[in-house]
């Protein structure tokens, strides 16, 4: 899923909690899940979209697929 959120200090426009945790230096699961909750807990979810490839490239997350 992508989601449109606002009113969250230090997010992108377009972001990803794969490119946050990037940005942070720690790109694993713990770090994930605390940024999806920050985002659940103090965002506001202004819309709701299936998920895109090519927003999830936009924001700037590490591409695990490649090789």
């Amino acid at each position: 899923m992508t989601a449109i959120v606002v009113n969250i200090r230090g997010l992108n426009f377009i972001d990803s909690p794969d490119a946050i945790c990037a940005r942070l230096g720690q790109p694993n699961l713990m770090c994930r899940g605390m940024s999806i909750a920050r985002v659940a807990e103090e965002g506001t979810v202004v819309l709701r979209l299936p998920y895109s490839q090519t927003l999830y490239d936009l924001s700037g997350a590490p591409d695990y697929g490649a090789t």
